[in-house]
């Protein structure tokens, strides 16, 4: 059984030859610090500048999986995933 086609709301081709496409979703996985909105940004000694990770997913699997991974980095459990309707 393969996956269903995306339906895509906007698609533009970039100058490098990437195609960017937003796509519609019936639903919305965010992950919570505490059962607050958050955000995680990294930086390093070979990376000055700060980069923020991805925490919003599609499939409830992957929002899953982060939590496991934050609250395992972290070493805490205040790490939670909400459903977004």
């Amino acid at each position: 059984m393969s996956r269903p086609k995306p339906n895509i709301l906007l698609g533009q081709e970039q100058e490098n030859g990437e195609l960017w496409e937003v796509t519609e979703h019936d639903t919305n996985y965010v992950i919570l610090y505490k059962d607050k909105l958050c955000g995680v940004r990294v930086s390093g000694m070979f990376r000055p500048a700060f980069k923020y990770k991805k925490l919003s997913y599609p499939t409830e699997g992957s929002a899953r999986r982060q939590v496991r991974l934050l609250n395992a980095k972290f070493n805490t459990e205040d790490f939670s995933y909400a459903k977004l309707d």
